[in-house]
């Protein structure tokens, strides 16, 4: 996403915040993410508030692909730990993978806000830490270009509703 907005290719862009960008980029911080277990609710981490993250390494996991954003950030804190996770399951999909937590088949990592957004009955979120997995999420746009009016409507929109999930989910939590 960050490149195709540094060539122009998209107006702007929702990704992870870059570490160095280019100087025509303008950042808009959106939320920090914080990533919980996605795990069927008779599951016994279920009862759980949170887990030590090597803990996923006794769980049949669901993921998604290797290239995937989230994907990357749950490597990167097994690297940190020196840990692997096995028999996963690998999924395309967010319908398929949230499917599979439901019918207890695997669990998975998910945006804290995605689990409490979506208020699904047989999945429970728990924390994980040591670490907790995370991401810094913004938009993106070139300084130099200009940006319509329907693009200032999208990001104050898009702010607008990240602030009331996020709201929502602090209170869940409260």
């Amino acid at each position: 996403m960050y490149e195709q907005v540094v060539n122009g290719t998209r107006d702007l862009g929702i990704t992870t915040v870059p570490a160095n960008p280019d100087d025509r980029i303008s950042v808009i911080p959106l939320f920090h993410e914080e990533f919980a277990l996605a795990i069927h609710s008779s599951h016994p981490f279920a009862k759980l508030k949170a887990i030590p993250f090597e803990q996923l390494q006794q769980l049949k996991m669901v993921m998604f692909g290797p290239e995937h954003q989230i994907t990357k950030v749950i490597h990167s804190c097994c690297q940190e730990k020196g840990i692997a996770l096995n028999h996963t399951i690998v999924t395309f999909t967010l319908s398929t993978l949230l499917s599979l937590v439901e019918q207890g088949i695997g669990a998975a990592i998910l945006p804290r806000l995605l689990l409490h957004y979506l208020k699904l009955d047989n999945i429970t979120a728990v924390t994980l830490l040591n670490p907790t997995p995370s991401q810094d999420i913004c938009i993106l746009y070139r300084t130099d270009k200009f940006m319509g009016q329907a693009a200032k409507i999208f990001i104050d929109e898009l702010q607008s509703f990240i602030q009331s999930v996020t709201e929502l989910s602090e209170r869940s939590l409260g």
